[in-house]
């Protein structure tokens, strides 16, 4: 889970959240099983993280999370991880919940929910980011076996692998926000495309937007 630098990586943090949020979802029965036995199920649409220290190999670390808004098929959740007592990180995801059947938004019943409406995570909300079709050729992949989840398509953390494999050197990412905007699956081609703080992600048979990546925007 850490990298040569014994700190916590990106992925894994990611990771951490994923598991959070599907532990609370169902502790408020809005989880996998209850989803999937209405033919629902969750998709993480966006997200923005803001990650002031990393927590190091062996470091004690607390996960909060807690949902802000439930409304029709949508959803934003956040998360703090706290070291010692500090808030060290902090994320804000939206989701929404689509209909297995058709792939379409579909409203559920959040009424076992605490919404927290007030209560916004500190790195603040995430925007759709204007995507460009234009930009530098950074790299190219094909979906692999081990991209895939059980749902059939490429696991959201999975991009955020990809996207730490095509910078060029070890850069420590403090800010990340991340537009998920249609499914990848076994075998496609991705291109990767960057400019300036912006990388795109965008399948090669039909040049359509997979995802979009905006990173340290605001770093200090």
């Amino acid at each position: 889970m850490v990298d040569q630098q014994r700190r916590l990586k990106l992925p894994m943090m990611s990771n951490l959240f994923q598991e959070v949020a599907g532990n609370h979802a169902n502790f408020r029965k809005l989880g996998f099983f209850e989803m999937r036995n209405n033919n629902r199920f969750w998709v993480l649409n966006r997200m923005r993280l803001e990650v002031k220290e990393y927590p190091l190999w062996l470091d004690e670390i607390e996960v909060h999370t807690w949902v802000s808004m439930m409304r029709g098929p949508f959803s934003n959740r956040h998360f703090a991880i706290f070291k010692n007592g500090k808030e060290i990180a902090s994320s804000f995801t939206f989701w929404v919940a689509i209909d297995s059947r058709n792939h379409k938004p579909v409203r559920v019943d959040g009424s076992e929910v605490v919404v927290l409406k007030d209560k916004i995570a500190n790195c603040g909300v995430a925007e759709k980011i204007p995507f460009f079709a234009e930009g530098e050729r950074i790299g190219q992949y094909r979906v692999k076996k081990s991209d895939i989840d059980m749902l059939g398509h490429v696991n959201n953390v999975k991009y955020v692998e990809w996207l730490i494999d095509q910078l060029d050197t070890f850069e420590i990412i403090n800010h990340l926000e991340i537009n998920y905007l249609k499914e990848a699956h076994l075998e496609e081609d991705l291109l990767f495309y960057k400019k300036e703080n912006v990388i795109s992600l965008l399948r090669k048979a039909d040049q359509q937007a997979i995802c979009i990546f905006r990173i340290n925007e605001g770093s200090e």
